[in-house]
């Protein structure tokens, strides 16, 4: 029995290629609704999974040999999202948390850092921030940690 590898497809005329991807039959339930963030090339094209049981994404390029390395980094990108929501959540180690604080480290200076703004925004900020509780800390910082988390920078 021959298996077909899943290859970037031209749409409707297009050359534009895309990679379409069937989920896995155990997860069809637990991937319905997830946001995914892809990355494709140099950006990351966001997605909701639907309840069709497929998954398309476009590579957005035309250059069959760069399609070929995008479709590549996106499967990789998929099979860790499937592997992570059979295996589901686990606790980060330390060295993990670490390599995160310096991911935001180096996003916060490299944002802020010629130009932080006027220092009383960030008073302001702080003195709220020192009332919140752990339920308004979880809210807050939630689609913060996320983002994170899933695409290992903060801002995408």
């Amino acid at each position: 029995m021959l298996l077909r590898m899943t290859s970037p497809i031209r749409r409707d005329g297009s050359s534009v290629t895309y990679l379409r991807q069937r989920i896995p039959a155990d997860l069809v339930a637990k991937a319905k609704g997830m946001a995914l963030r892809v990355p494709v090339g140099d950006e990351t094209a966001t997605l909701r999974v639907g309840s069709a049981g497929t998954i398309k994404v476009s590579l957005r390029t035309r250059d069959p040999r760069q399609a070929k390395e995008r479709q590549a980094k996106v499967l990789a990108y998929l099979d860790d999202v499937w592997r992570s929501l059979r295996e589901g959540p686990r606790r980060l180690t330390n060295r993990e948390v670490v390599a995160l604080a310096g991911d935001w480290y180096r996003f916060a200076k490299a944002t802020w850092e010629d130009d932080p703004g006027r220092a009383t925004i960030w008073g302001i900020l702080h003195r709220r921030t020192l009332n919140w509780d752990a339920e308004t800390i979880q809210r807050e910082m939630a689609p913060f940690v996320e983002e994170v988390l899933s695409t290992g920078t903060p801002g995408g």
